[in-house]
């Protein structure tokens, strides 16, 4: 049995954060021993769970890739079914939300490996896909595959529904939906009911900060698919539905829209005769001595106009923050600080620590 805790050991070590090299470990002895510990972990092992559920996901890829490859693989594909199985009926279901959101990723990772890629979408990280699986092959079925896959994604648009989830596993399954259709453009459109589907009807469960932060979650979710170019058939209908859930619809113009006036106000500052810059610095010249003479009230005065002009300068300005003076965007902080309430402030760090909760799930 310590044998294959060395080998998860060893996976966690070499694989999980480098999981490109994953194929190395796409073999019946490892889903052995995977099979083994998930069988162990029912003992109220949670961490052991987590690893083995990581696990198992990371490495799913390459092992249907090799099953594809091999038709003799019998006993790799009957361990693979068996964690499928765990999966299905045990993870997904299980007491603790780390352990159900690695399930749902997984859960999403195998609807887009249980259906076929779209003509016209390269995607490195597609290791397979059903359209890889030659037909009459003895192990991969592609018709059941392709009902399993949709079946599976049905267990993920239902439970972004269920009034026992709570919302950091709803807001974990808003995000495997928006990897999903990054990768798989065809379930777009069940996506799209499912999430305005969730805004029509709020669950009762939740309390308001919840609810309000599930929904940013989820506008967040169509501003991505939005800007996804490989969605861009879709992106009417998107935007369509980002508007009915309450979106703002300005929000979604690109970054480079906006900052198209200062890049046209440099060129032609550029363009200009260089006479002109030569008139600027004899007069500067001839100023300097005034300016500095009142250099220190001028400076003074200048601070204050900009606390007093930032906190109602508008969002879509097109002004590149990045490109501010130092002081400007000093002066920009304390005064956006300044008009902003403590319970405000509270609020986004309680959401900051949510988030990384998510990331790192040790519940």
């Amino acid at each position: 049995m310590s044998d294959y805790h060395d080998q998860l050991a060893a996976f966690d070590e070499k694989i999980v954060k480098h999981p490109q090299l994953a194929s190395s470990y796409a073999t019946n002895g490892f889903l052995s021993a995977l099979v083994h510990l998930n069988q162990e972990s029912v003992s109220d092992n949670v961490t052991l769970l987590k690893n083995v559920v990581r696990a198992f996901t990371i490495v799913l890829p390459p092992v249907f890739l090799t099953i594809c490859k091999n038709e003799t693989e019998t006993q790799m594909w009957a361990n693979t079914e068996e964690l499928l199985q765990a999966l299905r009926h045990s993870w997904i279901h299980h007491a603790n939300t780390g352990v159900r959101i690695y399930a749902f990723k997984c859960l999403q990772l195998l609807v887009s490996l249980e259906s076929k890629r779209e003509r016209k979408t390269e995607d490195p990280k597609d290791v397979f896909y059903l359209n890889l699986v030659r037909p009459g092959h003895r192990l991969l079925n592609v018709p059941e595959l392709e009902k399993e896959g949709i079946s599976h994604l049905d267990v993920l648009l239902d439970r972004l529904s269920d009034n026992n989830e709570n919302n950091t596993v709803i807001t974990a399954i808003i995000n495997c939906l928006t990897q999903l259709v990054k990768r798989r453009p065809q379930f777009t459109r069940a996506v799209i009911g499912a999430l305005v589907a969730w805004c029509k009807s709020k669950p009762g469960h939740m309390t308001a900060t919840d609810l309000k932060n599930v929904e940013k979650s989820i506008k967040l979710a169509f501003v991505a698919m939005i800007r996804t170019s490989r969605l861009s058939a879709y992106r009417t209908e998107l935007t369509g539905a980002y508007t009915a859930i309450g979106g703002n619809p300005s929000a979604l113009q690109s970054r480079s829209s906006r900052s198209n006036p200062d890049r046209h106000d440099e060129t032609r500052r550029k363009r200009a005769p260089e006479s002109s810059s030569s008139d600027r610095s004899d007069k500067k010249a001839r100023t300097y001595g005034s300016q500095s003479t009142h250099a220190t009230h001028h400076h003074q005065q200048h601070q204050h106009q900009h606390q007093q002009q930032f906190p109602i300068r508008s969002m879509n300005s097109g002004v590149d923050v990045t490109s501010l003076p130092l002081n400007v965007a000093a002066n920009l902080c304390m005064a956006i600080l300044q008009n902003v309430s403590m319970d405000t402030l509270n609020e986004r760090f309680r959401m900051a620590s949510e988030f990384m909760h998510y990331l790192y799930p040790d519940d």
